[in-house]
């Protein structure tokens, strides 16, 4: 008997973002090890401690590279740092996506997801279904290793800046990388098993969050007048305008 049949009937999918989900300690491992070194400029069990009783995650990268901010800024690091802080921050999303959610699959179909934290705000507790497949959670995984290059890069000039002997630029800065999706479009990966009054609301709940942003709106465009153009254009429009006193007819 198997935890979860889902996963277990589709272990390659799994295999995958498992890794993802138990790997991202080491990724998170390195921010506070770099927010050390940054203050100090080496590991600083100190700044360990204090980091690490922060029970969140997010929290918890977003101080550890608030307190980078200053050393990076004085050495001209704030764009690498701010690559490297991006990378990470995708890959928290990815990793608390996988986390923290229900997984379910059908034969023709494949696997899909879905949060249920999320589908608590809804009155009817519906679930809002997203669908991975192995090429998504690869392109996923191989973002894992492009943000840990650029941790090790960062890494790197630190330690060299602030004259570790022993580091030498042995990790230089690897070309930027587009995050990858983190889910294949819902209105185009209906779940089978949903009935018809559900696959609607999927594909409308979808189509919903799928839509572009609207435009703001434009204001009305004002023309440029002079004043005594303006008092001609209202005069040709019926517009009775007095002249002013000294101007008036005798």
């Amino acid at each position: 008997m198997h935890h979860n049949p889902s996963l277990d009937r589709r272990s390659d999918e799994a295999a995958i973002a498992g890794r993802m989900v138990v790997g991202f300690g080491e990724l998170e491992f390195l921010v506070v090890n770099l927010a050390a070194i940054a203050l100090k400029g080496h590991s600083d069990g100190n700044i360990f401690k204090a980091l690490y009783q922060l029970r969140a995650t997010k929290p918890r990268m977003d101080v550890a590279f608030t307190l980078m901010e200053p050393f990076c800024a004085e050495h001209g690091l704030v764009d690498t740092l701010s690559v490297t802080r991006n990378a990470i921050g995708y890959c928290t999303q990815v990793r608390n996506q996988y986390a923290h959610c229900n997984w379910a699959d059908d034969a023709n179909g494949g696997l899909f997801f879905t949060d249920t934290e999320d589908s608590a705000r809804r009155s009817d507790f519906s679930h809002d279904w997203k669908h991975v497949d192995i090429g998504i959670l690869s392109a996923q995984e191989i973002f894992f290793g492009y943000a840990r290059h650029w941790l090790m890069h960062l890494e790197n000039k630190i330690k060299i800046i602030s004259g570790d002997r022993s580091a030498v630029p042995v990790f230089p800065a690897p070309p930027i990388q587009p995050q990858p999706t983190r889910h294949n479009l819902a209105s185009q990966r209906i779940p089978l098993w949903l009935s018809a009054d559900e696959k609607a609301r999927h594909l409308e709940r979808a189509l919903e969050a799928e839509r572009p942003p609207s435009q703001p709106a434009r204001p009305l465009s004002i023309l440029k007048l002079t004043h005594e153009e303006w008092l001609a254009k209202l005069r040709k429009e019926g517009w009775t305008i007095p002249a002013p006193p000294n101007q008036a007819s005798e």
